[in-house]
């Protein structure tokens, strides 16, 4: 498993404004500011087979993840603003009512409760920091290390299942799941 490297932290900085990780700490930013920023750059570098003119994350339980996003599209954050896109998120009553949804994403604690029993429809990018996620089936999971280092973890199999590409530049920040690198963490 592989830390950010220098390069790779200017590369994120470069397309992830208002995104600021430092080699050992992301200093005052909260893990929900961060994720919530990846997810909102996700739509930078995955393509779904549907185009939109908007782009909507999901959630099946409100978290602090949410909150940050709901609060950086009513103050019209920059690094909550796409080119040619909308960005929206929905907080869903009932999973099965996913119409529109392009990233879902699951903390850690609705995952737990939810993620084996939840069947996810084609075309729709799941994302959470739950441990192991990536490894069970998810497509991108954060992983965060005691050093305050930052990491993403991708399922190739999962993401090309659902009918997504993601992009090579994305691909050379993850960690893969069929990786040796990751099942060595």
């Amino acid at each position: 498993m592989r830390g950010l490297t220098v390069s790779t932290l200017l590369f994120i900085a470069l397309v992830a404004p208002g995104v600021c990780l430092r080699a050992q700490s992301y200093g005052s930013r909260s893990q929900s500011d961060l994720e919530a920023s990846y997810l909102v750059n996700f739509f930078k570098f995955v393509q779904w087979p549907k185009p939109s003119d908007t782009a909507t994350i999901c959630f099946l339980r409100p978290s602090g993840v949410l909150d940050r996003l709901q609060s950086a599209i009513a103050h019209n954050e920059r690094w909550a603003r796409l080119n040619g896109r909308q960005l929206t998120v929905r907080l869903l009553s009932d999973p099965s009512d996913n119409e529109g949804c392009q990233i879902l994403y699951l903390d850690s604690h609705t995952a737990n409760d939810l993620w084996q029993k939840f069947t996810v429809p084609t075309g729709i990018l799941t994302v959470s920091d739950q441990r192991g996620f990536a490894h069970n089936g998810g497509m991108i999971e954060f992983m965060w290390s005691a050093s305050d280092t930052y990491q993403l973890a991708i399922r190739p199999a999962a993401v090309d299942k659902a009918g997504l590409t993601v992009s090579g530049a994305l691909g050379t920040l993850v960690d893969r799941v069929d990786d040796e690198r990751y099942r060595a963490r």
